[in-house]
């Protein structure tokens, strides 16, 4: 249908209005989370468009109220996008004000009609530079569907995928799709109490990536490693400013057994205190006294 057709007056009840435009949940690169919604503003010169539960990004949403508008020959008052936004963000895994909130959107199956995240267990990281969740990293056999997620995450912003799986977790073919897709790659496994002097190495690329921002930080499941590898940035990343917010609960046995990985981490350090310069940091006073502050107020984020 010709979006001219629909033939849009000011006069149309709520009920002729959405009559008129129900074909639009068709068109092509438009989803609906529910039955589409298009009201009439209380003002008679303009017309509101209230799509509620579309799941696609700013651009795609002007087109289609352009065209709308376009056809009905009504005015453009903006159509209150403001309140899309807001009826979007309720759904989202991230804030409304995050950069990268297109990407913790809900989208919607187009054969099961089953609602779906490109990315489980998503949240925002706590100085809003990058997002943490379950490492995109997976199902590379389905090489379409790995390239799509791969592309949504790259279109959201995101430059660098940080792995805190162990090497064997990940799959060569994945690897070489990220390439291909102009993304940075950064392994930093993260084992409970498997720490060693050589582990340490790792730490300054992977600090340098957390720093360089518009990165996504994940494990198998986005969860207890996670939560260890934010720790691990807040407590000994020298540009870190925020407490982690943790996906498992204070008390819980992954919450303790953070304390116990940073203090065996703190212990290899003072064997070996010039390391921390390749941190950043300008000497290991320097590092003491401020990772002894940030490990306090993580001690207590934790019980």
């Amino acid at each position: 249908m010709d979006i001219s057709s629909l033939n849009i007056n000011k006069g149309d009840t709520k009920a002729e209005s959405v009559k008129k435009t129900s074909f639009l949940g068709g068109i092509k690169g438009l989803t609906p989370l529910k039955k589409d919604t298009f009201e009439y503003s209380k003002k008679p010169e303009t017309h509101v468009f209230a799509y509620d539960g579309c799941y696609e990004d700013a651009a795609i949403r002007e087109d289609i109220r352009e065209r709308i508008l376009s056809g009905a020959c009504l005015t453009d008052d903006k159509l209150q996008l403001k309140q899309m936004d807001d009826s979007l963000a309720k759904a989202s895994q991230l804030p409304s004000n995050s950069k990268y909130s297109p990407l913790g959107r809900p989208r919607t199956n187009r054969s099961s009609g089953k609602s779906f995240y490109i990315c489980e267990n998503l949240r925002q990281m706590a100085d809003n530079n990058g997002v943490r969740g379950k490492c995109p990293l997976y199902g590379a056999k389905n090489e379409h569907r790995f390239r799509f997620r791969l592309g949504q995450i790259k279109e959201s912003g995101i430059e660098t995928i940080v792995d805190l799986r162990s090497e064997g977790e990940c799959s060569n073919k994945a690897i070489n799709i990220l390439d291909d897709l102009g993304m940075k790659y950064v392994n930093f496994p993260v084992e409970d109490s498997a720490w060693t002097r050589e582990s340490l190495e790792g730490f300054a690329d992977y600090f340098a990536a957390i720093n360089n921002g518009d990165f996504y930080v994940g494990c198998a499941n986005g969860q207890a490693r996670t939560d260890l590898g934010t720790a691990i940035n807040y407590v000994f990343n020298k540009e870190a400013k925020n407490i982690p917010e943790f996906y498992y609960s204070k008390g819980s046995a992954s919450r303790v057994s953070i304390k116990k990985n940073i203090e065996q981490i703190m212990e290899l350090i003072k064997k070996d205190k010039s390391i921390v310069e390749k941190w950043g940091w300008a000497n290991y006073e320097e590092f003491e006294k401020a990772v002894s502050k940030r490990f306090k107020t993580l001690v207590r984020s934790i019980k």
